[in-house]
């Protein structure tokens, strides 16, 4: 009977313990991030680009998440390759925790580097054309 009641409390503290584990146990978040991508030098054009599209994350309350990498950076070389990255660029990307479930490089920025209400009404139409906003 003891031995009974001894197995039925480690049974109880073990099922207790893994629930625990399970219900503290982080789930990938479900993002939309707006990356900048540039490099270590940069010109007046890039550090308008950038604030930019930081004005744009920060205007969408919080749909949106901005990840500014500098690609010189060895632990960001990847980002190269993953992104078919040349320069500069702005990617948007969906993302579960860090699983890439789609993503767009928004090319045109360059013809729109002069000019913040174009700049900003491109982005903007993208990430509701491609239904990214949608997504939140």
């Amino acid at each position: 009977m003891k031995l009974c009641i001894m197995i039925g409390l480690i049974l109880t503290t073990a099922i207790g313990a893994t629930s625990a584990l399970l219900a503290e146990t982080p789930k990938p978040e479900h993002e939309i991030i707006v990356y900048y991508f540039h490099r270590t030098a940069r010109c007046t054009t890039c550090l308008n680009m950038e604030a930019w599209t930081e004005k744009i994350v920060e205007t969408s309350n919080g749909a949106l998440v901005m990840k500014s990498i500098n690609l010189d950076r060895p632990e960001h070389h990847h980002f190269i390759k993953d992104f078919d990255l040349d320069f500069g660029a702005v990617v948007v990307a969906e993302q579960m925790g860090d699983v890439v479930l789609r993503w767009k490089r928004l090319d045109d920025i360059w013809n729109h580097s002069d000019d913040e209400t174009a700049f900003t009404a491109y982005v903007m139409a993208t990430l509701t054309q491609d239904g990214f906003m949608a997504t939140r």
